[in-house]
């Protein structure tokens, strides 16, 4: 059916599977969905491979507003209360972004970053920001800073 693919460790010598696991910085339940990710690759032995994907909104869930019927608009409103339930669960706060954010910027850092082997670190710190609605991941500058914190500092952007 699906090719499973292995990887064979270094240090161990143990097979290891490789789990793909797409994410966008403005996904609310990718936020939620990585720390228990990260948490397989420390108590199974599997590799996360991250790979960007950009999440269009509009696309999804019926259009713009006005252009939505009742369904997409119960859909989207149960979406949102599951997710806080979730969020409130672990003690997360998801603040509804104000609009639809461009999220390539972010995504290409998010690229840098598991290049550079910060992703984990710069990946939460990006979602815990975004979704108090501390960080643009439209602008670069507030982007750079953030790779720039969450690396090992001795980088340069």
């Amino acid at each position: 059916m699906f090719p499973i693919r292995f990887i064979r460790s270094s240090s161990t010598g143990r097979t290891r599977e490789i789990i793909k696991f797409y994410y966008d910085f403005k996904s609310p339940f990718t936020y939620l969905a990585l720390e228990p990710a990260l948490q397989l690759e420390k108590d199974y032995p599997v590799q996360i491979r991250f790979i960007p994907r950009s999440f269009h909104t509009q696309q999804s869930f019926g259009g713009n507003l006005i252009e939505r019927n009742r369904l997409h608009v119960n859909k989207v409103q149960y979406l949102d209360l599951d997710c806080q339930r979730f969020a409130k669960e672990r003690g997360l706060i998801i603040r509804e972004p104000k609009h639809s954010f461009d999220s390539r910027l972010s995504l290409i850092a998010g690229l840098y970053a598991d290049k550079h082997q910060f992703f984990h670190a710069f990946a939460s710190r990006t979602f815990e920001l975004f979704f108090k609605r501390q960080l643009n991941i439209e602008n670069m500058d507030e982007i750079i800073k953030l790779l720039y914190e969450t690396s090992k500092k001795d980088k340069t952007f």
